[in-house]
């Protein structure tokens, strides 16, 4: 039966399939008129009269349907409350399951209609001292009048806001806000996420990231990363563009090759895949900066992530003057061993000397060649003492006269058994050119004064000393022996021991002084030799 139609009539009058059952229940006479609940046809209504036959009178038939709108609008009411609650409580579900904030406003009061416990929690208050609040209360503080929604008739705002707390503690979140039909208004539904954490986040990494650019930046070795293939630099440090001399931007435009030497750019690629396949690599390289200069670095490159994608960490360390310690380390230890053999060879001079001597009966003969090994043995202590030391260039004069005087008072121990030896030299280093002639003065003064001062089995006392005074060096060497007579000039005996003083000295550029009281004592001063040496209190 459609809307605004009826039923009303004598039963007998009705078609044969509808008169059967009313008639089977005693009705004569029917009133009806369809009940709608909105569009939907949900039954009828009507009157019957089961003792006569009649018909119905029109303000019977506008009862019938007033009472049908009444029991239909009554229907909608119930249903549409029903859904209502249906929709409310899935809205309540909703809310409560979601793990954001949200808060359901009133668009034209802006006062907030309902919170969700996330945001109840988050604001720190109860959730009643919210719902009624204008929501700038706890967002939006600054942004009051300037609503997007409201005010500046976006229809949708997404965008970073801050949260404020029963605390007053402000919290960054992230909000989104868009208009819905809510109980027949318009409300506004935000929802918000506290990005505290990923601010902090972010925070931490801007730090990490400021701390690494300065590390980057100012490391003490260069430092470039270029991408996965080696083929482009993406970064570069201070220290590559001061070593390199290019600048950062014209670093950046470069490869790793174009600094290589050449014959190190073509071993790039088998580096490169050796790098992949152990993730770090280290190595030694020549790079030729932008004058030609060809500088020796040392490598250390890893696989790094960069930007989010894979990169090559690139160390280059300057090893200029390591290459250079390295290189006067082999000339060091080849200059010891060429003192070392020096001496061995002097050696094996004194000791064919000294077979040779054998050979001779004749005393003179005999002690001209012991002389001349006390010579040779003077020249090989100075060269031993050379490749002992740790300062290949100086020797230790003091340690030196020392060893080289007691060799002689050992050498000739027959005789002088009583005569002692007394040192004092200050701690002083020479050169080899100047140690040797004068280690040789001092083996024939010394050697003089064991041979000639003393009587056999007499007591006496060789004294040596080695001063500096001023910028002079002073050489004292003296005895308290028998003394050259005055008559006699040591210069002009033929003795082949003092012409050899005499011209050594002069080869030392120093003067010769001989006093000959109790003793004798010869002092030579050298003027220039202080030059070549070196005093203790500066080493």
């Amino acid at each position: 039966m459609k809307r605004g139609h009826h039923i009303a009539g004598l039963i007998k009058d009705f078609p044969d399939e509808e008169r059967g059952s009313l008639g089977d229940q005693g009705i004569i006479s029917l009133a009806a008129v369809p009940i709608y609940v909105g569009k939907e046809w949900w039954g009828f209504i009507g009157f019957d009269d089961c003792e006569r036959e009649r018909e119905w009178s029109l303000v019977e038939m506008d009862a019938l349907r007033i009472a049908a709108d009444t029991i239909g609008a009554a229907i909608l009411k119930q249903q549409i409350e029903s859904e209502i609650r249906k929709s409310q409580k899935r809205l309540e579900t909703i809310l409560e399951a979601v793990q954001a904030g949200v808060m359901i406003i009133d668009a034209e009061s802006h006062t907030v209609v309902d919170a969700n416990p996330v945001a109840v929690q988050l604001i720190g208050r109860e959730k009643a001292e919210i719902i009624g609040k204008i929501c700038h209360e706890f967002m939006c503080v600054a942004e009051k009048g300037k609503c997007p929604l409201t005010n500046l008739k976006q229809v949708i705002d997404s965008s970073e806001r801050v949260l404020i707390t029963a605390k007053d503690e402000k919290r960054p979140i992230l909000k989104n806000a868009v208009y819905i039909e809510l109980d027949g208004r318009q409300r506004i539904v935000e929802s918000f996420l506290d990005i505290s954490h990923i601010k902090e986040a972010e925070r931490a990494l801007m730090e990490s990231e400021e701390k690494f650019k300065t590390l980057f930046m100012n490391a003490n070795d260069a430092i470039y990363i270029c991408d996965d293939m080696g083929n482009r630099i993406k970064e570069v440090n201070n220290i590559a563009s001061e070593m390199l001399g290019y600048s950062r931007v014209e670093l950046l435009g470069m490869s790793p090759r174009d600094f290589n030497a050449s014959e190190y750019a073509a071993l790039l690629p088998e580096r490169l895949q050796e790098l992949k396949r152990k993730g770090k690599t280290i190595y030694e390289t020549i790079y030729v900066d932008s004058t030609g200069k060809s500088i020796p670095v040392e490598i250390s490159s890893r696989i790094i992530d960069y930007k989010d994608k894979k990169a090559v960490l690139t160390v280059a360390r300057d090893i200029s003057e390591r290459k250079m310690a390295e290189e006067a380390y082999k000339k060091e230890v080849l200059l010891k061993e060429i003192h070392h053999r020096v001496k061995n060879n002097l050696q094996v001079i004194a000791s064919l000397l000294s077979l040779q001597s054998r050979k001779f009966q004749d005393r003179d003969v005999r002690l001209a060649f012991a002389e001349s090994q006390n010579r040779i043995r003077s020249m090989a202590i100075a060269h031993e003492r050379l490749y002992m030391s740790k300062n290949l260039k100086n020797i230790d004069a003091a340690d030196y006269i020392r060893n080289l005087a007691n060799y002689l008072l050992y050498s000739y121990r027959i005789g002088t058994e009583k005569v002692n030896l007394e040192i004092d030299v200050d701690e002083i280093y020479l050169d080899i050119d100047k140690i040797i002639p004068l280690g040789l003065i001092v083996n024939e003064l010394i050697t003089n004064s064991l041979k000639y001062a003393f009587d056999p089995g007499k007591e006496g006392l060789v004294s040596l000393s080695l001063k500096g005074r001023g910028s002079s060096l002073v050489l004292t060497i003296s005895d308290n022996g028998n003394g050259i007579p005055e008559n006699v000039d040591i210069f002009s005996t033929g003795s082949l021991g003092m012409q050899l003083v005499t011209t050594l000295i002069e080869q030392l550029k120093g003067k010769l002084e001989i006093d000959r009281c109790a003793g004798t004592t010869f002092i030579m001063t050298f003027e220039d030799l202080d030059r070549y040496c070196v005093r203790a209190e500066v080493l």
